[in-house]
């Protein structure tokens, strides 16, 4: 963090980052969330308050340095470095699932001990196949670039598919069907939303039903919305089971035991939930006992209950204008088409993750994302020819799919 800072210190410093900036303008509603949130610091423990400052400047800093880190670079120039990124994350995965099966671990794990020794996997997994699509999308390139672009999208699917992290999955998904499949369909787009749309509900009829077991594949499937919607718990084992939903419970039980300041503007940084008993909670061999909590997995109820109902319009506000921008860039079909098929498939990743995994508020988990959430910006709005975004979109050039 310390050295995104100093990128950020180095571009102001150099007049490379401005006010005038468009990401600048596209990050204000985060400086409001961190002014809302110092206003309900007073009488907060010190170390709290410095964690939820920090959780709340990811997003600012992740963002501002990919803008900054695109200047100088082509559009087509930087998806090579993309796709080896992505490949290098990917290999850090497979290596470490080849470890596990040649050590014999692996077969007696079932599929939670198997998602949590691999932990999740890597956003730039999917962000390397994306850049791989658009490459070969380009038609440019040898036979042997192509075939190497291909062997690199098999590399970063598989290590997407391994670790079994289903908001990974999910995230690629939508990329891929939701913002860059269409582009191809031409005549057939509104038979294949019609498809799309009914699979969509049969899929939620069936993670409806929850009550799978949690130690398989399938019954960790059936039950997503079982785990983050349940609102009733008998005992602290269901409510371990059911952690995510158990949180966000204890999340709206504390928003709602406040003043309407507070249902406002929130309690401020530094405040805690609390869930309401001790539990144990932690990684295996780093479990320690808990009955306040600092932070959320769902980002929506963190960012709620930290800096009110104001401050989640702000956030579902910066959500629906970027995404607005983005689809507007990528209608007026010029160059900075890919960036912004990128950028949309960026911001539903981070709406998705807000919810399970608290988003661009997660201590780590998003910074190759929102890097490049800040180089998308920056080619579809910055310095390059980019289409308005009022009145008429601008007429079509170049499209790089």
């Amino acid at each position: 963090m310390v050295l995104f800072w100093g990128v950020i210190g180095y571009a102001v410093g150099h007049r490379r980052l401005s006010s005038r900036d468009y990401v600048f303008k596209a990050l204000v509603p985060f400086f409001a969330l961190i002014a809302l949130g110092l206003l309900g610091v007073m009488g907060h423990d010190f170390f709290s308050v410095v964690k939820d400052f920090w959780y709340f400047t990811l997003p600012i800093t992740c963002t501002a340095t990919g803008w900054i880190l695109a200047e100088g670079w082509g559009m087509d120039a930087l998806l090579p470095h993309i796709v080896g990124f992505g490949v290098c994350a990917s290999m850090m995965v497979l290596v470490k699932a080849a470890l596990l099966g040649l050590g014999g671990t692996a077969g007696t794990m079932d599929a939670m001990q198997w998602r949590m020794a691999l932990a999740s996997g890597d956003l730039a997994s999917i962000w390397g196949i994306l850049a791989a699509l658009g490459l070969l999308g380009a038609g440019g390139g040898s036979r042997k670039t192509r075939r190497l672009l291909k062997v690199a999208i098999l590399a970063c699917l598989v290590s997407v598919i391994i670790p079994d992290s289903r908001t990974n999955l999910l995230i690629l998904f939508s990329a891929l069907f939701l913002v860059f499949i269409p582009d191809y369909l031409g005549k057939r787009i509104r038979l294949y939303w019609i498809t799309m749309a009914v699979a969509g509900v049969s899929i939620l009829v069936v993670l409806s039903m929850g009550g799978g077991d949690p130690h398989t594949t399938i019954g960790r499937y059936q039950n997503i919305l079982w785990e983050q919607f349940s609102f009733s718990f008998q005992d602290s084992t269901e409510a371990n089971t059911k952690y995510r939903a158990f949180e966000a419970l204890a999340a709206v039980n504390t928003y709602l035991s406040g003043s309407w300041l507070n249902y406002l503007f929130g309690y401020g940084f530094g405040h805690l939930i609390d869930l309401g008993m001790i539990m144990v909670l932690g990684f295996k061999g780093q479990e320690q006992e808990y009955q306040f909590i600092p932070i959320l997995h769902n980002g929506y109820l963190f960012v709620l209950v930290k800096t009110g109902f104001i401050g989640l319009v702000i956030y579902l506000g910066f959500l629906g204008r970027s995404l607005a921008h983005f689809v507007k860039c990528r209608r007026a079909r010029l160059r900075q088409a890919f960036w912004a098929k990128m950028g949309i498939s960026i911001i539903l990743a981070m709406a998705l993750a807000t919810l399970v995994v608290a988003g661009p508020f997660n201590k780590g988990g998003l910074f190759s994302s929102l890097m490049l959430l800040g180089m998308s910006m920056r080619f579809c709005f910055g310095d390059h020819p980019r289409p308005a975004l009022s009145g008429r979109s601008a007429k079509a050039g170049v499209q790089f799919r």
